[in-house]
């Protein structure tokens, strides 16, 4: 994350930091399960990922989860880049 040789856009869609709650499944079977999630931090009711928005989508449509997406991974590095951020 951050990197400047990583893209942004994939075909995948843009990666993003998003709030992941169970749906279907419980915590525990989404980190077991093979659904590209980059965890950040885990919590009782869900757990903060980085994921490609393709990966967020099917978890979501497929029942899984329910998604809150927070912000994609190039705002979060601009907002919060301790150096040559902006704003």
């Amino acid at each position: 994350m951050g990197h400047s040789s990583e893209p942004e856009q994939t075909s995948q869609g843009k990666r993003w930091i998003a709030n992941v709650r169970p749906g279907r499944m419980s915590i525990d079977g989404l980190l077991e399960g093979n659904f590209h999630l980059d965890v950040w931090e885990r919590h009782t009711e869900f757990v903060t990922v980085v994921a490609y928005e393709a990966d967020l989508a099917a978890i979501e449509r497929d029942g899984h989860a329910i998604v809150d997406k927070l912000y994609t991974v190039e705002d979060f590095v601009r907002k919060h880049a301790p150096f040559g951020g902006t704003k």
